[in-house]
């Protein structure tokens, strides 16, 4: 792990990667998402988005430790940089989470 961010892991399902793929053979990026959210005048602040994305997984059952490795921060524990792994069921949960989460949406 590294001292600083980085992305880490990242799980996505089946719907979610269909709809990525209709996007073409590019991904659009940070800046073209900003940029196309401003194009529509439609207030968009990422940073919330990573937030609320934290927040709904702690709420869903994932630990703080779990979300801290998910969104790429590394913790100045001993055990969080030397001795944390995620459990099998991590992918089950979050995508659980995350489904629930589409859902109220």
């Amino acid at each position: 792990l590294r001292a600083t961010k980085k992305a880490f892991i990242s799980y996505i399902s089946k719907e979610q990667l269909s709809g990525i793929a209709l996007l073409g053979p590019e991904t659009p990026g940070y800046d073209a998402i900003r940029s196309a959210c401003k194009r529509r005048k439609i207030d968009m602040d990422m940073r919330l988005c990573r937030k609320v994305h934290g927040s709904w997984l702690h709420s869903h059952g994932v630990t703080a430790e779990e979300v801290d490795f998910l969104q790429g921060r590394v913790s100045p524990s001993v055990f969080s940089r030397h001795y944390l792994t995620p459990e099998n069921s991590l992918r089950t949960r979050v995508l659980e989470a995350l489904d629930s989460l589409s859902k109220q949406l």
